[in-house]
């Protein structure tokens, strides 16, 4: 039996994997084996070679991104090999302070500073560049790096980068870009909730500049896996692999939409509650998610804001002319901000020959919208509907009315589109018995 977590500072962080240690880290690491040990051996290359990569991860928030590069930064930095090549400059999620290309040179020198935990000597390099003119205080900061580096390989890690392209301007991307071409010991590893038009125009620097992987959400097996990790690490054994125990991870693991972060979210409440009660947890993750995304809402244009809370009102999936018609935008401006939010992962889109129905990505982020505006009543059916998953006759049994209506208008043509009146979790609970 492996030891458990006893210490109650070493924690799963859910937003903030960089506080970690490196144990933890490999040992709740799911999904990415083979990326891993491809970016640890493309890293590895630059520092051994003159031949420097660039990774860009492309995925939304909570998708597994900060985990994924914090493991392989503990990799490359405990690999013998490396010792001596290889200098690093990790940049955490939200660099509030990086507006500028003077400010990113200041950033990167702290941050190597950091690694050898000489503080004091980095603000005694970095408070006089305040002093002097603007070119020479930049000129100033990359002699202190390149003599830092000595001769070794720069890896930066910058998370939300697209972020961080957006406060630098074309301006400052431009003196960047021409830095790591002058100065070629320059490697990047960096994340990315979207591909903004800095990254993704032909015309902008850092267009073709990257080696681009975007990151899939978990899937039902993956998920498993994530909670019988978990269990090792908080219990000190895997939890029991049982129809009962696959069926919950399944009803979980479709209301968090595969996310990393909202799936340890769930175990964390799950741990501490009865076995088979599903309600509290649930309502627990949806008080601690409230935050998390009012915050993604925010991120979005008012016309998206608009078509995200359509989605939610409406709960079943509909095509652009209805989402067009119900939040009074022309057809072609619908298309274009589904389009965005499509990119973003917001949204998931079914295809039916030349009709397209979108409807949330996270069926959470919908239901915590609902339950703020209605309370927990419609809750409690959705946690009905999720105790008989995998029921066949149980399911029969409650599929009466409106909704035995629609199932049977499915069997009878086989038609998709009748499903997409339904909400997604009710579609989850009705497919497998019309598949079999």
């Amino acid at each position: 039996m492996m030891t458990s977590v006893s210490s109650p500072a070493v924690i799963h962080s859910r937003f903030s994997p960089a506080t970690m240690p490196a144990r933890l880290l490999e040992r709740t690491f799911v999904q990415r084996t083979k990326l891993a040990a491809r970016l640890e051996e493309i890293f590895a290359e630059s520092a051994r070679s003159g031949s420097k990569h660039n990774v860009l991860l492309a995925g939304p928030r909570g998708i597994g991104k900060s985990h994924l590069v914090t493991l392989v930064y503990h990799r490359l930095k405990q690999n013998p090999e490396l010792q001596g090549r290889l200098a690093f400059a990790f940049l955490r999620e939200d660099e509030w302070g990086v507006n500028s290309y003077l400010d990113l040179l200041v950033r990167i020198l702290r941050a190597l500073h950091q690694e050898t935990r000489e503080t004091a000597k980095a603000e005694a390099v970095i408070l006089p560049l305040g002093d002097l003119p603007r070119s020479r205080a930049e000129q100033e900061a990359w002699t202190h790096i390149e003599r830092l580096l000595n001769g070794r390989t720069l890896l930066v890690i910058v998370e939300n980068f697209a972020s961080m392209l957006a406060n630098l301007g074309e301006a400052g991307q431009r003196q960047w870009r021409a830095l790591m071409q002058n100065h070629p010991c320059w490697c990047l590893l960096a994340t990315t909730p979207v591909l903004s038009g800095d990254i993704s125009l032909q015309e902008a620097p850092f267009y073709g500049f990257f080696e681009v992987h975007h990151l899939e959400a978990l899937s039902a097996e993956e998920s498993l896996d994530l909670f019988h990790r978990l269990a090792t690490v908080y219990d000190g054994e895997a939890s029991a692999d049982t129809p009962e125990s696959r069926a919950r991870v399944g009803a979980i693991h479709h209301l968090a939409g595969g996310n990393h972060r909202v799936l340890v979210m769930f175990y964390d409440h799950l741990r501490h509650e009865a076995p088979g009660e599903i309600l509290a947890p649930l309502l627990k993750t949806l008080d601690a998610l409230t935050p998390y995304y009012q915050a993604q809402i925010e991120k979005l244009s008012p016309q998206q804001r608009k078509i995200v809370g359509f989605l939610c009102e409406r709960r079943s999936a509909v095509n652009v002319k209805t989402i067009a018609a119900g939040c009074f935008l022309g057809h072609s401006t619908a298309a274009g901000q589904l389009k965005h939010l499509l990119e973003a992962r917001y949204v998931r889109v079914t295809r039916i020959g030349r009709e397209s129905f979108y409807e949330m990505a996270e069926p959470l982020f919908r239901i915590s919208v609902e339950v703020a505006a209605y309370g927990a009543e419609r809750l409690r059916l959705l946690v009905g509907f999720l105790r008989y998953w995998f029921s066949g006759a149980e399911r029969k049994e409650m599929f009466g009315g409106p909704i035995g209506e629609v199932v049977s208008r499915y069997h009878q043509t086989r038609d998709e589109r009748v499903l997409l009146e339904l909400p997604l979790e009710l579609r989850m609970l009705i497919q497998p018995q019309g598949s079999g």
